[in-house]
């Protein structure tokens, strides 16, 4: 049979071409020699395979078979990556019940992606009853781990007061992380929990100018409001109309 670990060492090898000529062929008929000895790595990796054809023909069926004996095995990525397909209805009809158990035993696992996917799915009652406090607990455990798209939703339920109390200083504080990794969104929400929570217009300026210069419609709308106004910037109608006047533009 060979050495489970080696085989799926040499599967990688040649399927990112690492000290060997990339040889999907080859990736695939050792990451399957490994795969069925039980190795959960080899396992998601001619799963990953399966799903995205790479060196084999695109297989739903076979992917999720894969994925299945990996996250069985408590392979963290291979649950994900089968709540993502029953999530998203990827080659199978879309059930967001079995999404949600999947991403509910990934998140269990300390997994931040599948800890962000389940308090989507709670804030929205996908596979799950709708319940707001879960999903920001959700949120909370996975913007702990650094995670941006869950850090920019806790500051919004921090700021509408969604599922937990309304607190604008832990608003700023989860908006900001998410903001520093660059998420646009969380520019502009920034920019609004300052304008309408802190009543800092300077701080609302600072955002909303580097959202609307990525071209974000509302922020350009309400930065130009701001030059209208003279709310924390110079005041300038002609700013004022340069910012309106993209806003429109895009509709």
């Amino acid at each position: 049979q060979g050495d489970a670990e080696a085989q799926h060492n040499l599967g990688y090898c040649y399927l990112e071409g690492e000290g060997v000529e990339k040889d999907e062929k080859a990736a695939i008929y050792w990451l399957t020699k490994a795969a069925e000895q039980g190795d959960e790595e080899a396992q998601y990796g001619l799963a990953y395979c399966y799903e995205y054809g790479d060196g084999v023909v695109h297989d739903i069926d076979k992917a999720i078979y894969w994925y299945k004996k990996a996250a069985k095995q408590e392979f963290v990525p291979a649950q994900v990556s089968l709540g993502n397909i029953y999530y998203y209805g990827e080659g199978v009809e879309q059930d967001y019940k079995q999404a949600a158990e999947w991403y509910v035993l990934a998140a269990e696992l300390g997994d931040a992606e599948a800890q962000y996917a389940l308090a989507v799915c709670y804030a929205e009652g996908k596979g799950v009853e709708q319940d707001e406090e879960i999903a920001t607990d959700w949120y909370a455990k996975a913007a702990e781990h650094g995670y941006a798209d869950a850090q920019h939703n806790l500051g919004i339920c921090y700021f509408e007061g969604k599922g937990i109390a309304k607190d604008i200083e832990q608003a700023v504080y989860w908006l900001t992380q998410a903001a520093e990794q660059g998420n646009v969104e969380s520019w502009y929400v920034l920019g609004s929990c300052h304008f309408r929570g802190t009543q800092d217009y300077e701080q609302a300026a600072y955002w909303w100018s580097k959202a609307a210069e990525q071209g974000h419609m509302t922020a350009q709308n309400d930065l130009g409001h701001l030059y209208e106004t003279g709310k924390g910037v110079a005041q300038s109608y002609e700013i004022a109309v340069y910012w309106f006047s993209l806003s429109a533009e895009q509709g």
